[in-house]
């Protein structure tokens, strides 16, 4: 398990975080929710785009079907990232 899935497995058990913030001789405290977290922590494992085109120039994103180009490492639309180890044709 990489440090992306671990973090994913603790999001997923956990809404929200609380913690003291402490500067300028006051104290506060903090609430950060975790709504989309996991979310875009799983956009940073990287996926499989989907050839689109005989030249081999442009894909698909397998998160959002938006059209990429090909050797970008991230879609422009979504996030998520991509791997072009090997595309798979579709």
């Amino acid at each position: 398990m990489n440090d992306i899935e671990r973090a994913i497995e603790l999001f997923e058990n956990c809404d929200t975080v609380t913690f003291t913030v402490t500067g300028c001789g006051e104290e506060s405290y903090q609430t950060i929710e975790f709504e989309n977290v996991v979310e875009a922590l799983e956009k940073q494992i990287a996926r499989k785009a989907v050839n689109r085109c005989a030249a081999f120039t442009i894909a698909q994103c397998p998160h959002c079907n938006g059209t990429i180009s090909f050797h970008h490492k991230y879609c422009h639309w979504c996030g998520q990232k991509l791997d072009w180890s090997e595309v798979e044709n579709g």
